[in-house]
């Protein structure tokens, strides 16, 4: 995930804040739950631009995913 450069490559190093970090990542959970459906054997491994990155992001991917699960219950 990242900010598309000047040049139309993915910047992964940006930090735009510009607020859409839960619609982004209430996204990819939910093309997560459509891929496991269709490959329920499959792993998915993420990981951030630096380590804070990676941990910032479990952190939401985790009360995402809980928010997802609770909307299917």
């Amino acid at each position: 995930m990242g900010d598309i450069d000047e040049s139309g490559d993915i910047d992964v190093f940006s930090k735009s804040n510009n607020g859409d970090m839960e619609a982004v990542l209430a996204t990819v959970i939910n093309i997560i739950t459509h891929f496991f459906k269709h490959y329920p054997d499959a792993k998915v491994y993420v990981k951030g631009s630096t380590p804070a990155r990676t941990r910032l992001n479990q952190i939401a991917a985790e009360q995402e995913l809980k928010n997802f699960e609770e909307t299917q219950e």
